[in-house]
This record gives structure tokens, sequence and C-alpha cells, in this order.
């Protein structure tokens, strides 16, 4: 006769190959081989990932752009769209690109399209 174990949390996300076989330690019990378009949520069940939506139209259609985040708190997030030579900015909760007295806010920068994947970008102590 073989026992099945019926999982219901995943608090643990993904665990490494060395956690998978130790059941002396709680991730093993809390934690899945992988979570792909998942989303674990704090009860522990996980749900499936959305879907994408258009919030906003590129500066730039013929370019490769990119976005890069930038959080200061849960409330005061910011994407920054780097397209070619410009970078733009877009509020992370709307979409909304952010404007001043003079329009959208948008500043030019040296970096073409063939560079924009060599943009590394990190935050601390904001």
């Amino acid at each position: 006769m073989r026992a099945r174990l019926v999982q219901t949390r995943f608090n643990a996300g993904e665990i490494s190959e060395r956690v998978r076989g130790r059941t002396d330690l709680e991730a093993y019990f809390a934690g899945a081989r992988a979570l792909k378009n998942m989303l674990v949520l704090i009860e522990g069940g996980v749900i499936r990932r959305s879907g994408t939506e258009m919030i906003a139209e590129a500066a730039d259609h013929d370019v490769n752009g990119r976005l890069i985040p930038f959080i200061k708190s849960n409330a005061d997030a910011v994407m920054i769209e780097a397209g070619h030579s410009i970078f733009r900015f877009l509020n992370a909760a709307t979409g909304a690109l952010l404007e001043d007295e003079d329009g959208v806010i948008t500043i030019n920068t040296g970096y073409g399209e063939t560079t924009l994947p060599d943009i590394y970008s990190w935050q601390s102590a904001d």
C-alpha cells in the first residue's frame, strides 16, 4: 500500500535540490519543485498568475525598449521606460505617464537601442 502526501501550502516557494530530500526541514512540507506562472498566497495556497495588459504606448514603436522598476515604497513606485535616447516615467500602479507643467517628463540620454540591454540598475537606501 502506498501513502500519498496531500500538500496544501507552498509558503516556502520553490525549494532547491538540497532541500527536496530533507524531510526533517519544515521547508520540505511547504515548498514545491517548480511554480511556473503561479503566485504564492500569504495563506500558503497558490493561484495562477494573471495575464498582461497594455497600459501605455511606447515612445517609439520601432525600438525594443526596456521597463526598469523603481520602487521607493509600497505606495510610491515608478516604471522607467528606457527607449532610444530617452527615458520616460510611468506611475507603476496606473501606467499613466508622469507629467510636470511642461508636459510628459522625458530625459534625453546617450543610450541607443543597441546599448539598452547593457543598462544595469539597483537601489539602495531609498
